[in-house]
């Protein structure tokens, strides 16, 4: 099986690279160096030369904050990127894995969200994602969309490194106590 991993150099797709797969799996990574997902017709060359069987995209425009005073570049990553990848996988017979986010839901309420539950996405970086979200399910009829929340692994920076540094260094520390997540390795 052929599989090509997008955004291979941040902090999922690394997780990937370390994987030991057997020799069935045949694993090809991209990062933005070797392909810039804002080039359209790059993607569909990719698609083409590879003939993958799947395509994991961890790649994401994830600058929370930054996205809202910068709303097109998040929209091009993480909405318009993805719908060209979904139309190539379509034309191609090709089964995307797409990583999204929790961001797609609005923030409120006490009880945990459900995949079923409805998308009121506040912040321009979860109704980027929604977007690509939903030109996925629009273009593709083969696809698995994973909403993670509070990623964490061995590489890059995320909240269970930050909390286990700051806890070596600090006798005390201040959190804000407003927030409720599920962190997803």
């Amino acid at each position: 099986m052929k599989i090509l991993i997008f955004g291979a150099n941040g902090q999922v797709g690394q997780e990937f690279r370390k994987l030991k797969l057997d020799s069935s799996f045949q694993m090809t990574f991209f990062g933005r160096k070797e392909l810039d997902l804002l080039n359209s017709n790059k993607i569909l060359d990719v698609l083409i030369a590879s003939s993958p069987d799947v395509i994991i995209n961890c790649a994401a425009y994830t600058k929370v904050d930054e996205a809202e005073t910068n709303p097109k570049d998040a929209f091009r990553i993480n909405a318009e990127a993805v719908k060209t990848l979904a139309e190539g996988c379509s034309k191609n017979n090709i089964i995307l894995i797409h990583l999204s986010t929790d961001y797609i839901f609005g923030g409120s309420g006490e009880i945990p969200f459900r995949e079923s539950d409805q998308a009121t996405p506040v912040s321009i970086y979860g109704k980027s994602k929604l977007q690509g979200e939903i030109d996925i399910r629009n273009q593709l009829k083969r696809h698995i969309i994973l909403r993670t929340s509070w990623v964490f692994g061995e590489f890059g920076n995320n909240f269970v490194k930050t909390m286990l540094r700051s806890g070596a260094s600090k006798n005390e520390l201040e959190i804000v106590s407003d927030q409720w997540g599920s962190p997803t390795s």
